[in-house]
């Protein structure tokens, strides 16, 4: 009898402190959960039982749709794990080696590409151009279309690489889209397909794809939003039709059973132990970041942790699991200003109350340096007044004055104050593009665009 009783009792403690957590989880997300917002959805696993899943806020504002575990999200580089756990699952079947140069399955590219092997793409240390930033680089619009066919013509018309394959680390989309088309050339079907037989099916992620056409329809789809400049909502929807990099659709619900997977390995143990390793340069150290394939080592509160964020248009998703503690948050928003690292950390603070080590201090923001950022003297924008064009992005970059500014206009869609640096480069304003002054003699003879994942692009004088 006195067995029974305190059994009794340990079941309604237990589930007092659930029902305590899922109060603090609720709380967490109350701003979002009102029908004039979109959100986000998120989902708690532990030991491969789901102990919470639930939406907070809208998928849809103009149906009044509510998210929910199984609305289903862009999930951008998230993507990106699944992308090497198919290329790994091609090298156990005996289809391709990681120490494959890139232009054995893609022989069209350009013939620098030849030490680029598909373990560099995977680590991002291949020095391959980001061809989401070509494309700002080049002037098009946050809603352009990128095809497959259009962003390996992009690739490909690049005249070089960032770096040496495996000197340094550099996230790079194009490369995850490099290693879709080696996998849909040795399958001979689109990744979709080859994914729902050898990865989305097998372990019951009904509502996962790999969307390989923007328009397609999307069963339960959470659209994306943004803020207009005026604070109105605006559909974001993600418009592109590459996969590898990005180009996923999944729910909280499938996610999880992605996350039981990442627990038991029943489905490529071996394959997601690899994955989760970081990389190595050429020199024999660790990627610093710890990025491994399409997962990032790291800690979270003296733990160890595993996982990768993504984030485009109005999509912000990201995945954290701590395998030690065998738990997974998986958090996905429909908003562009979300932070879902930080909602799926707090998520792990509530569920493993008294289980992880101190938070780390956050130290207050340091004020931001003085600028060292000013107007163009007259005989610089004289030296660089006029058309300037690049062959890598066929696009015309003008400079001129305009009302006091000396202005920058890229393409047929961007329009930006131009400013001088105490290096001697011109920055950008609220672009993250800077032009290095080639002269020769006293003579302004080209303007090299620096650009994070895009170094070293040439600009001649139309």
């Amino acid at each position: 009898m006195k067995t029974r009783v305190w059994t009794i009792l340990l079941l309604a403690g237990a589930l007092q402190a659930g029902a305590e957590k899922e109060a603090e989880t609720d709380n967490l997300f109350k701003a979002l959960a009102t029908p004039s917002s979109p959100g986000c959805a998120v989902g708690v696993m532990r030991g491969g039982k789901t102990f919470y899943a639930k939406g907070y806020g809208m998928g849809d504002l103009e149906q009044g749709v509510g998210l929910s575990p199984k609305s289903v999200f862009y999930m951008g580089s998230v993507s990106k794990q699944f992308m090497a756990f198919s290329i790994l699952t091609m090298e156990k079947q005996g289809k391709l080696s990681l120490d494959d140069s890139v232009r054995k399955h893609i022989p069209e590219l350009p013939a620098y590409f030849a030490p680029v092997t598909l373990r560099h793409l995977l680590h991002h240390t291949g020095g391959v151009r980001d061809y989401l930033t070509l494309g700002m680089l080049a002037g098009y619009s946050q809603d352009h279309v990128w095809t497959e066919r259009a962003a390996l013509r992009m690739i490909a018309r690049q005249r070089a690489l960032n770096f040496e394959p495996g000197a340094e680390h550099l996230y790079s989309n194009s490369g995850y889209v490099l290693l879709a088309l080696t996998a849909q050339r040795i399958a001979g079907e689109r990744l979709n397909e080859w994914g729902t037989k050898h990865l989305f099916g097998p372990l019951g992620m009904a509502s996962s794809r790999w969307q390989h056409n923007h328009a397609d329809l999307v069963p339960n789809r959470a659209h994306g939003y943004a803020r207009s400049g005026w604070g109105a909502w605006q559909v974001s929807d993600a418009m592109v039709d590459t996969v590898g990099g990005g180009g996923m659709y999944s729910s909280v619900e499938d996610m999880l059973r992605w996350a039981e997977n990442l627990e038991s390995g029943k489905l490529g143990g071996d394959l997601l132990a690899r994955m989760s390793e970081p990389g190595r340069l050429r020199n024999g150290n660790a990627i610093p970041n710890g990025y491994g394939m399409g997962l990032v080592k790291g800690t979270y509160r003296g733990q160890p942790s595993v996982s990768h964020g993504g984030a485009l248009a109005g999509y912000r998703t990201y995945l954290l699991h701590l395998p030690e503690k065998r738990f997974t948050v998986v958090c996905l928003c429909s908003f562009a200003s979300a932070n879902p690292g930080r909602f799926a950390e707090q998520a792990a603070d509530v569920w493993l109350q008294g289980e992880l080590g101190p938070a780390a201090k956050v130290e207050p923001p340091k004020p931001p340096p003085p600028s060292n950022l000013s107007p163009p003297d007259a005989s610089l924008k004289s030296a660089i007044a006029g058309e300037w064009w690049s062959d890598e992005l066929q696009a015309v970059y003008r400079f001129r004055e305009d009302k006091g500014q000396f202005l920058v206009e890229i393409g047929d869609n961007t329009r930006a104050a131009v400013m001088a640096a105490g290096d001697g480069s011109l920055r950008v304003s609220m672009m993250p593009i800077t032009f290095e002054v080639k002269r020769d003699g006293g003579t302004v003879s080209a303007l090299l665009i620096q650009a994070g994942r895009v170094r070293g692009i040439a600009l001649q004088r139309r």
